[in-house]
């Protein structure tokens, strides 16, 4: 199995059981970049997805796109997300991309890039709704 078929098939069945098979796809020195934050080394990536798991009610990765050539590959994703304080619980979907860099088989660094704004700043009552007004503010222009 391909490194992109493990990253896939990571994130396709990711759960609490999971994390037991990140030493498979990243590298001990990974380096983990998102919008929320960095995660430097296996043991901060380990706790970045044991918190993710345990304060989300359901978090779901359909990765619809794969490209790789040498040491880099591109990961096109949906994830389907509920969080008890985002959208009062309900279904998110957010589309991202995931950039990787592979050293010895493994993934070195995996940046991440995804709207924030629609993973949590729509869902904030009075913000969301300014949001939303000033997106369809500038669809009209």
């Amino acid at each position: 199995m391909t490194l992109q078929e493990k990253f896939i098939d990571f994130y396709k069945d990711l759960g609490r059981h999971s994390i037991q098979k990140l030493d498979a796809i990243y590298h001990p020195d990974v380096r983990f970049i998102d919008p929320v934050g960095e995660h430097r080394g296996l043991p901060q990536v380990e706790h970045y997805f044991s918190h993710l798991l345990d304060t989300t009610q359901s978090c779901d990765f359909e990765v619809t796109t794969m490209l790789a050539e040498n040491d880099k590959a591109i990961a096109r994703w949906q994830m389907k997300m509920r969080h008890p304080r985002i959208g009062s619980g309900k279904e998110v979907l957010l589309d991202g991309v995931s950039e990787l860099l592979i050293e010895d088989g493994k993934i070195k660094q995996q940046t991440d890039f995804y709207d924030l704004g629609t993973m949590i700043y729509e869902h904030i009552p009075v913000l969301g709704s300014l949001i939303r007004f000033v997106k369809k503010q500038m669809r009209n222009q």
